[in-house]
């Protein structure tokens, strides 16, 4: 985006960090598992959709 443009090139051009022409990226992520409490309210609310959508 432009503002990460503008960002960059107010630093000086001696202060810039350089890469080379190959750069590898990595990220660890970590998937939150929801509670079974969780997990029976969306059951619930599903249910009773199906429950509305049936009735009409």
């Amino acid at each position: 985006p432009e503002e990460v443009r503008q960002f960059f090139n107010k630093i000086p051009e001696d202060e810039r960090p350089v890469f080379g022409a190959e750069l590898e990226i990595a990220q660890i992520t970590k998937e939150p598992e929801p509670s079974e409490e969780e997990k029976q309210k969306v059951i619930d609310k599903l249910n009773q959709i199906k429950a509305d959508v049936e009735d009409n």
